[in-house]
């Protein structure tokens, strides 16, 4: 048998790295079994991680429609009220606002105003123009004292720079119980205030009318009453001794009866023309009129014993006026009898005639007790006679109605007091007015 050789040492160093590369494979596929569970695990955790990245995607979405409904729900609900409402931020910018808002400040759309400081935007002055600081604004007030605030005596001022009156509300946003802004609700008074101002006017009126029946009570009780019993008592004296009565002392009580009913039909007459200005009825119909012959006769009429203590300060005896001579006579006539009602017996009355290019102005002069000045308000009022009259008699008709007839005119009648008297002045158009129902 032939004898086999031994091995050598080199095949013996490969069996061994043989059996070392085989021993780094098995290691090295370990290692890359363990790699790819990892990577299994970790492909795996992503998978989770995704369905749960994309479970919370669902779940915003859901919750972004869900808010995009309560927003709009939101926004449904301020535009379905007929108040204006709007939020604002502590920096007092608006954050939302509805479609009454937007209309009553006459805005188109929401982002004229979002973002805007509504102070400054429409709240920045007060009725009278004048500006109106934040810091006294009430609405600001809201969130600065975690106090909600009501007001109805203010405005708000719209997009074409005109106001309006408004009531509005102003409460906190809070925050976990931290204020974070307002909510103004507010709503345009205008048609109340209207309303008011009627109510108030009528109440006003009635208690004039209320007030003008205690003075013509008043009135007629002594102006009626008065010279009916001073014709009763001259009625029954004549009666009585009117064939054994001197003739001089039947005269004199014929001349007291005859006074007491022309006391009487003056004050009728001052009466039924201050009803037709009442009424709206006032006549009045434009005439040329010759002015210096109309005051002479004006004077002759009032004071027919002794016309020269009335002194006319005019002699232009072409002059015509455009006038009512009836209401003209009965606004002379007025001012001349109370001149001479109530100044002293030895001082004259100036009659004062004072033309311009377009307009002619009267003016009667006295040397009387004059007007006190608490009493000067009410000097033209119905039923009006001032404080220091006295027993003179008076229906407190003949200023009113004076007034009214030269208001008629288009003119005006003014009074003036001087240092020892008073002047009465009516100012008249040359061309006289048509308004026959003057308003007050």
């Amino acid at each position: 048998m032939k004898k086999q050789k031994p091995a050598s040492k080199k095949d013996h160093r490969g069996s061994g790295d043989a059996d070392d590369v085989a021993a780094e494979l098995v290691i090295a596929n370990k290692e890359l079994s363990f790699q790819n569970e990892e990577k299994g695990k970790r492909a795996a955790e992503l998978v989770i991680a995704n369905k749960e990245l994309s479970f919370q995607n669902e779940e915003k979405e859901k919750r972004a429609a869900e808010l995009d409904i309560l927003n709009t729900r939101f926004q449904l609900l301020l535009d379905s009220t007929a108040e204006g409402i709007y939020g604002i931020d502590m920096r007092g910018e608006c954050t939302f606002c509805n479609s009454a808002c937007l209309r009553m400040l006459g805005y188109k759309h929401e982002g004229e105003l979002l973002g805007k400081n509504m102070h400054w935007q429409i709240h920045h002055k007060h009725a009278d123009g004048t500006r109106f600081e934040v810091e006294e604004c009430r609405i600001f007030r809201a969130f600065q004292t975690n106090e909600g605030s009501h007001v109805d005596d203010e405005v708000l001022w719209r997009a074409d720079g005109t106001s309006f009156p408004v009531e509005y509300w102003s409460y906190p946003k809070r925050i976990d119980g931290m204020s974070v802004g307002a909510v103004v609700t507010f709503v345009d008074t205008t048609e109340r205030k209207r309303a008011e101002g009627i109510i108030l006017k009528n109440v006003a009126h009635a208690e004039e009318l209320a007030r003008l029946k205690l003075r013509f009570v008043s009135m007629a009780s002594h102006e009626l009453r008065t010279p009916l019993a001073n014709i009763m008592l001259a009625c029954e004296l004549l009666k009585n001794f009117g064939t054994t009565m001197p003739a001089e002392k039947s005269q004199s009580i014929l001349a007291g009866l005859m006074a007491g009913v022309f006391s009487m039909a003056q004050t009728i007459d001052n009466l039924l023309l201050a009803g037709k200005i009442e009424e709206g009825k006032l006549p009045f119909t434009s005439a040329s009129l010759p002015l210096l012959g109309f005051l002479r006769r004006c004077c002759q009429e009032v004071q027919p014993e002794l016309p020269s203590r009335i002194e006319i300060a005019f002699h232009d005896a072409g002059l015509a006026v455009a006038a009512d001579e009836h209401l003209l006579h009965h606004i002379l006539k007025n001012l001349l009898e109370n001149a001479l009602k109530y100044s002293p017996a030895d001082t004259k009355i100036g009659l004062e005639v004072g033309p311009a290019n377009d307009s002619l102005t009267l003016t009667v002069v006295d040397r009387g007790i004059g007007v006190p000045e608490k009493d000067r308000e009410f000097l033209f009022d119905a039923f009006s006679r001032a404080s220091n009259v006295g027993d003179k008699p008076g229906s407190g008709l003949g200023l009113f109605t004076a007034q009214k007839c030269a208001q008629a005119h288009g003119g005006q009648l003014r009074y003036s007091p001087l240092p020892d008297g008073s002047a009465f002045s009516v100012t008249i158009p040359l061309t006289a007015a048509t308004d026959s129902n003057p308003t007050t």
